[in-house]
């Protein structure tokens, strides 16, 4: 094999990207609760789908960071969500971008060992999953 994975520096970079990942879980749980509108409501089970999938993306960035012998850790800022449905699609797009940046920047490119490997497959499918809500997000807000 070649490079051999960092794991502080990945421990780091996962540990900035855990916490942009519980965001967007609880803000699309805010959304479903929240969007206004019957157009609201007719995407609050799509929105439930996306706050369940982020929490589990938060619990697979944790395990990863766990397992690479660091201790997650997250502290959440508060949320505000906007008052118009179109506000609050383009609030929700914008996290998932910028988590899609931090989870691009946190792929260990030059490891490929297992670990390298094993969390750059997570972390692609994560970015993957994030941009079909983006799409959605930017659809519905049309």
């Amino acid at each position: 094999m070649g490079t051999k994975t960092d794991a502080s520096k990945l421990i780091r970079d996962l540990g900035r990207v855990l916490p942009l990942l519980a965001r967007d879980a609880m803000a699309a749980a805010m959304a479903a609760g929240t969007l206004p509108g019957p157009e609201g409501v007719a995407m609050a089970p799509q929105l439930r789908a996306v706050a369940a999938e982020e929490t589990r993306d938060v619990e697979s960035v944790a395990a990863r960071i766990a397992s690479l012998g660091g201790s997650p850790s997250l502290g959440l800022e508060a949320l505000e969500a906007p008052r118009t449905r179109r506000a609050s699609l383009k609030w929700l797009a914008k996290m998932q971008r910028e988590s899609i940046d931090a989870l691009v920047e946190a792929i260990p490119a030059d490891a490929d060992d297992a670990e390298g490997e094993a969390t750059e497959h997570l972390l692609e499918h994560l970015i993957s999953r994030k941009r079909d809500t983006v799409e959605i997000l930017e659809r519905a807000g049309r």
